[in-house]
């Protein structure tokens, strides 16, 4: 399941890549048609073929999301379940809820970090897990995760009301500027992840 995880996050890494380089190229061509560069009519035809890209990689980049998150949500709660079987006594977060709180409006801002700092203690040492020091790359991720929903659903609102020249540049723009933020987080995830792993038995994770 971790060697799943980890391909799904290289994939979606990759497909960001391309979504930032066709927002770009959209915001180059709005710039154009509004510096006089390329006429009307000339715009209208690129933009057919901008608009075409656009969908297609933004479909594409939905499915691997979607297919990201699902193999994700597995590996937390496999990882979960593996930490219950374990023995490990006063344990607060189930395998279900570990996944759950990430969809929880509210309790989402802390309690999916709370089950994911509890499934790396419990990796650390079953029998004194509460005594196990928390690692900086979980802070850095949950704060990178925190940040990148966030603006994320600032693009999302403000994109619905863009229908002008200026605001649809904004918009291209803000997929560039906020690429490297998404890549960093995919990277800190993913460390999360194989520090875990290399904590539990391999075998626990594939079941």
């Amino acid at each position: 399941m971790t060697t799943y995880v980890k391909w799904s996050i290289y994939t979606l890494s990759f497909a960001e890549i391309c979504s930032a380089i066709s927002s770009y190229m959209q915001y180059n061509l709005l710039d154009k048609f509004d510096t006089g560069l390329i006429t009307a009519e000339q715009f209208n035809v690129l933009a057919v073929t901008n608009d075409n890209r656009e969908q297609t990689i933004g479909l594409v980049c939905l499915g691997i999301f979607i297919a990201s998150v699902i193999l994700s949500g597995r590996w937390i709660y496999l990882s979960s379940k593996h930490n219950h079987q374990s023995g490990a006594d006063g344990l607060h977060y189930s395998p279900g809820w570990s996944v759950g709180w990430y969809f929880i409006p509210i309790f989402s801002l802390w309690k999916p970090y709370q089950a994911m700092k509890q499934i790396y203690q419990v990796s650390v040492d079953k029998d004194n897990w509460k005594e196990v020091g928390i690692p900086g790359v979980l802070p850095i991720w949950w704060a990178l995760w925190i940040i990148s929903n966030a603006i994320g659903q600032i693009i999302i609102r403000t994109s619905s009301n863009a229908n002008d020249i200026e605001s649809l540049q904004i918009e291209s723009l803000a997929y560039v500027v906020t690429l490297p933020l998404d890549l960093a987080l995919n990277y800190y995830f993913l460390k999360v992840i194989l520090k875990i792993s290399n904590n539990i038995n391999p075998t626990g994770l594939e079941k």
